[in-house]
């Protein structure tokens, strides 16, 4: 699958709770070669835009276990002088996955306080193929009106 799409879940609930299945790989054939969790203590962290190029480059499936995110996407071209960025909301309440097929650079972030994100990936990891977008001096459209001073933010990522 060549683009970003939604895919939503069901839940089951009772008097105990819920049971969910969250992925089946009739509906998203993609074989997964790792599974990260992420816990961001406050809101306001953002974590992005991160990607790999290729051969390492990462399709990514993620969801929101607790909390609520605003998640950033844009395709990674070469000999261009902006990114259009699309935006997704996703919480811990609307049971969606997002999926983000290799070659989208990604990044969040968090609209409350201990928010845990669970995404599966394509390819593992490899540092010599990371590449960032900054979002601060990048040319970003629409920009993410976020300022500097108002985010929890890595040095990596600023």
């Amino acid at each position: 699958m060549k683009n970003p799409k939604i895919f939503l879940y069901k839940k089951i609930k009772d008097e105990r709770g819920y049971f969910s299945e969250i992925y089946n790989n009739k509906i998203l054939k993609k074989k997964f070669v790792q599974e990260n969790l992420v816990f961001n203590k406050k809101k306001n962290t953002f974590r992005g835009l991160h990607y790999q190029e290729k051969p390492h480059a990462q399709g990514k499936l993620i969801t929101v276990i607790r909390g609520s995110i605003i998640d950033y996407i844009c395709k990674v071209r070469k000999n261009i002088n902006y990114y259009t960025l699309r935006k997704y909301k996703l919480t811990e309440h609307d049971s969606k996955w997002l999926w983000v097929p290799p070659n989208y650079a990604h990044g969040y972030l968090t609209c409350e306080d201990n928010t845990i994100i669970l995404y599966k990936v394509t390819n593992a990891y490899n540092p010599n193929y990371e590449k960032k977008i900054n979002i601060f001096r990048e040319k970003i459209y629409p920009p993410i009106n976020i300022k500097k001073m108002n985010i929890i933010i890595s040095h990596k990522d600023s």
